[in-house]
């Protein structure tokens, strides 16, 4: 699950995508088709992760039907609910808000904001 409805991937190119999706094939074979559901603020958000969903399957690493993106959380709880076996929806709500409050702490209010992030993952905090 990534929570991207703070994301501003205005300026991601699509090689950069490409290049991202290579980094996550060298994780190993146990993160191959996993399924991923992407929860997006803005519907630029959600073409960009529709394209990721296309170069990830043209590149090995999950079919389409394993990506799902979403501008509405009810949405993306359903679907990872009908793909994990014995998952209730509370459940699967908690541990969203349980990430969210995490990226909160470690990050401010809301989590990563556009300063702190990339396809890489977060910047380290600066030290005053």
């Amino acid at each position: 699950f990534y929570d991207l409805r703070e994301a501003d991937l205005a300026n991601v190119s699509s090689n950069e995508l490409r290049s991202f999706i290579r980094r996550r094939q060298m994780l190993g074979p146990e993160t191959l088709d996993n399924p991923v559901a992407i929860l997006v603020g803005d519907i630029g958000t959600y073409g960009m992760m529709r394209m990721y969903s296309t170069y990830a399957e043209i590149n090995g690493l999950r079919e389409q039907t394993n990506s799902y993106a979403s501008l509405e959380i009810e949405e993306v709880v359903q679907w990872l609910v009908e793909r994990i076996e014995g998952t209730e929806p509370a459940a699967v709500m908690q541990g969203i808000l349980a990430a969210e409050q995490r990226a909160s702490e470690q990050f401010g209010k809301h989590g990563l904001t556009g300063a702190d992030q990339s396809l890489d993952g977060p910047k380290a905090p600066q030290s005053a």
